[in-house]
């Protein structure tokens, strides 16, 4: 717009003189200010990740979980790779979002496809979560939940629930 919008305010004519942007300082101040951030970003004391290799399994966050996927090659940008799940998906994530090492969590024991075959198994836990037949009490007695009180009964974060006397 290059002026000022008029109000009822009192201003001087002079202010209401239209004046052009300059396009060169204005591409110049955003430079200036995409330089301070990769500056800040790329700050020294960030640890760098150890590069993974092609074949390695490890486990991608997709839809709130986690599912294993091989890494297939490294892409053409830095931290950047390529990766291919179970499912037959390939997806190119950022070295941080790849976790090295997976025999610390439930990818240990992956086969050579990348399937989990003790995750396509349901246990028996999840199966007697699942079942809806039966009042809260039942459920949490079948559970071994015994943290049931006459004001109400607590959850596995410990959190108190208390039955409103209407119910």
């Amino acid at each position: 717009m290059g002026r000022r919008l008029r109000s009822i305010l009192p201003c001087t004519t002079n202010q209401l003189i239209c004046e052009t942007v300059c396009y060169r300082a204005t591409q110049a101040r955003f430079l200036k200010n995409h330089v301070d951030e990769k500056t800040y970003f790329d700050k020294s004391g960030v640890r760098t990740l150890q590069p993974l290799k092609t074949g390695e399994t490890v486990p991608v966050k997709q839809e709130g979980e986690w599912r294993p996927a091989q890494v297939v090659e490294k892409a053409d940008k830095p931290r950047i790779y390529v990766v291919k799940t179970s499912d037959g998906g390939i997806y190119r994530r950022n070295r941080r979002d790849l976790h090295k090492d997976p025999s610390q969590d439930q990818f240990s024991q992956l086969t050579d496809t990348g399937m989990n075959t003790k995750l396509a198994q349901p246990t028996s836990d999840v199966q007697d979560g699942l079942q809806l037949s039966g009042n809260l009490e039942d459920q949490q007695q079948k559970a071994g939940n015994t943290d049931i009180t006459q004001d109400g009964y607590r959850t596995r974060s410990r959190r108190l629930v208390k039955v409103r006397d209407r119910y």
